[in-house]
């Protein structure tokens, strides 16, 4: 890839995030720094609260993702960051990073259909698919479905280049077609 790459995978819940960041990370050989891992992780080692101690946590793993992205980029490492990144609570995290780095952005965001993401949180939720933790039986899949579509989880406003994947269909993201854009300069 050359220059060290930050790659942002973001979107709202259940918009397929994980299904494009992880093999993503995998076919570039690259670290993956994913918020729902941390989380998880929290949640073993300080325990399960209700929806404000999730938020909670929720913070905390993004100010580890910076951390550890800041870690890998200023070694020279290039990465992937995956999580619901909210573009007004996070843009000018993620400004100062770049910032202090130089590196090169490639935001991949991710969304899906209202119909398409109310489904996944509630296959989510019923069938106890995640860690007990994220407590998604506790949140309205209608909540979830609207954030994702009324722009809480916009693209980031960063320079760099975007590339927008809709999810909704079982063939959405190409992964290999990501690679070639994702080499791409823009």
């Amino acid at each position: 890839m050359g220059q060290h790459t930050l790659v942002i995978v973001t979107g709202a819940q259940c918009a397929g995030k994980s299904s494009v960041a992880r093999p993503l990370a995998e076919l570039l050989s690259l670290p993956l720094v994913a918020k729902d891992a941390i989380k998880e992780q929290l949640f073993d080692s300080l325990g399960i609260g209700d929806r404000e101690w999730s938020k909670r946590l929720s913070r905390a793993s993004f100010d580890l993702i910076y951390q550890f992205a800041r870690l890998s980029l200023e070694s020279g490492q290039s990465c992937v960051v995956e999580g619901n990144f909210k573009p007004l609570e996070e843009t000018k995290h993620f400004l100062d990073l770049i910032k202090a780095t130089r590196c090169r952005v490639v935001q991949i965001y991710c969304y899906a259909t209202a119909e398409a993401v109310r489904k996944r949180h509630a296959e989510r939720a019923g069938q106890q698919l995640r860690h007990p933790g994220h407590i998604d039986h506790l949140y309205d899949p209608d909540e979830i479905a609207q954030m994702a579509i009324d722009g809480t989880y916009a693209p980031l406003d960063l320079h760099g280049r975007l590339i927008e994947i809709e999810t909704s269909g079982p063939d959405a993201a190409d992964i290999d077609v990501l690679l070639t854009w994702i080499g791409e300069e823009g």
